[in-house]
């Protein structure tokens, strides 16, 4: 895209426009698929990005990965997204605070994974998981907050809190 394309894109606010496409059509998974690509593009202008981050871009992202779990096309570009978002601190702490908050094991596991898996921010696949039981033996794990019935499995408990510290380590190891 061209600084002259960006620049007009930014003066007539159209990260904002195309943020409200989350809010206008939510269950509409090709328009959301869209929708995240724009962003990503338009997440290239830093001052873009930050608008996107201030306008709840973060929330309205994993909000609708958690809609559209079951579409791996929208996941992936809704998690990409979500790593171009990253690069701020911002960003950072509201993916944090928005995972912590979820209800669904399973999307805060495919955030994590996706933002952890590197540059390319490709989305983690159930088929591409690589959970080794003796990579999780944490037995001091006692926490009586969990009461979803994903986490009565130990096995469950340990991925989900090895993945929570990764990516803990890579959004502060890329923070500015």
């Amino acid at each position: 895209m061209s600084v002259e394309n960006l620049a007009a894109m930014r003066n007539c606010g159209a990260e904002l426009v195309v943020l409200e496409v989350f809010n206008v059509h939510p269950m509409s998974r090709e328009l959301i698929k869209k929708a995240a690509e724009a962003l990503a593009g338009l997440a290239q202008d830093d001052q873009m990005r930050e608008n996107m981050i201030g306008a709840g871009a973060v929330e309205k992202i994993v909000d609708a990965i958690d809609l559209h779990l079951a579409a791996e096309d929208v996941v992936e570009k809704l998690c990409e997204t979500l790593c171009v978002l990253a690069n701020s601190q911002d960003a950072c702490t509201r993916i944090s605070t928005k995972i912590a908050n979820l209800t669904n094991a399973e999307v805060s596991l495919r955030i994590i994974q996706a933002i952890s898996s590197g540059s390319n921010c490709e989305l983690v696949t159930d088929e591409d998981k690589d959970f080794q039981d003796e990579d999780f033996q944490d037995e001091d794990f006692q926490d009586e907050d969990f009461q979803d019935e994903d986490f009565q499995d130990e096995d469950f408990q340990d991925k989900y809190i090895e993945e929570e510290e990764r990516i803990e380590r890579l959004i502060s190891r890329y923070r500015p």
